[in-house]
């Protein structure tokens, strides 16, 4: 990448600003859940999509490593035809005035995409340290087929100030993360 690089698109219903940074890093805004993002391209360190725009309906995107245009679509299961996409979000928990929380799971509400290939599964690890360290993963196995499954993880253990970060991440599993509902030990479990 040789120069900075910024563009919008809209998809599914969200307005995306991408800022691509000479760093390498390609850092994107949503202006729907006002939450910057830190997109790549499988073995890379930025996104490759340094310029695109939405057109005819469709979002497409020039390729920076290769000088293709791609229809950037959110069904695709493969990047580029051939390249397994991993999709990973962080969202943190604050304490707010507790000293401490015990978590009994964690639930996630999300759209699966297409669990059709028998070893898909979500993975979820954590931080107390606010990113410096992290836990093992947590694995959830998707059952082939099943496109109404509940996500749940347990046994997280207890949350210390100044709170947790959390991580989840896939490939070939989920679409899009709806919901995280985090129980804590002790309360019932949401319907």
């Amino acid at each position: 990448m040789s120069a900075e690089q910024a563009w919008f698109f809209t998809m599914d219903g969200h307005t995306f600003y991408v800022l691509n940074t000479v760093g390498p890093k390609s850092l994107v805004y949503d202006f729907t859940t006002r939450q910057w993002h830190v997109w790549y391209t499988a073995g890379m360190e930025f996104w490759n999509m340094f310029r695109g725009t939405n057109w005819g309906g469709k979002v497409v995107a020039a390729d920076d490593s290769s000088n293709q245009i791609w229809e950037l679509d959110m069904y695709d299961e493969l990047d580029q035809g051939e390249l397994q996409i991993e999709r990973v979000v962080t969202g943190f928990q604050p304490l707010r005035g507790k000293n401490s929380i015990l978590v009994g799971s964690v639930q996630l509400m999300a759209s699966v995409g297409s669990p059709s290939d028998t070893g898909a599964a979500v993975r979820l690890r954590f931080s107390n340290d606010e990113g410096v360290t992290w836990s093992d993963y947590y694995d959830v196995d998707l059952l082939v087929d099943d496109y109404g499954q509940r996500v749940t993880f347990r046994s997280l253990g207890r949350v210390r100030p100044p709170g947790r970060l959390w991580e989840i991440s896939d490939v070939g599993g989920l679409m899009r993360i709806d919901k995280m509902n985090v129980v804590l030990h002790g309360m019932p479990e949401p319907e």
